[in-house]
């Protein structure tokens, strides 16, 4: 099964920190969490167009181990999950961090994830008006992102289908 994800974090210069993560399945499952973390550190952009958009209060945010959790319980026994993500590279690095490295990952889940943004641009960059959905009205919420990126992979492949 593919899952769509998203997370929201803050960067320091020499680490990225994770705030939230959304995911939602091709059957339109959905996970969401919060990390707990430190409001008080991140950068105003951050606060303006991320905390603000936050759904837990701080109290009900999780620690990683509950994160892995989480996601282990969301995924269950699928024999090969497949990550999708929207410029994927530090969604990627945050999900594998969860479990601390890369190599942590549960046995069944792959040691990459596909990007949604490489898939536009290998089937030939079509039109983002034919394929891109609009924006979520609360987009950098994690959620709402996971759900987008599952939107727009499927408009890329219907595209793609009409062509072959």
């Amino acid at each position: 099964m593919k899952y769509f994800f998203d997370t929201e974090f803050y960067e320091d210069g020499e680490r990225i920190h994770p705030i939230s993560l959304g995911m939602v399945r091709e059957d339109r499952k959905e996970l969401y969490f919060e990390y707990q973390f430190d409001e008080s550190i991140v950068s105003d952009w951050v606060r303006d167009h991320v905390v603000c958009h936050l759904e837990w209060k701080p109290e009900h945010r999780i620690t990683r181990p509950d994160a892995c959790e989480m996601l282990l319980d969301f995924v269950g026994d699928d024999p090969k999950p497949e990550f999708w993500a929207y410029f994927a590279d530090y969604d990627w690095i945050l999900l594998c961090q969860t479990f601390g490295t890369m190599m942590d990952l549960p046995e069944h889940f792959p040691k990459f994830c596909m990007d949604i943004q490489q898939y536009w641009y290998t089937l030939g960059k079509p039109h983002k008006s034919r394929v891109r959905p609009a924006k979520p009205a609360n987009a950098h919420n994690a959620l709402a992102d996971a759900r987008w990126n599952l939107d727009y992979y499927k408009n890329l492949k219907s595209w793609w289908e009409t062509k072959i």
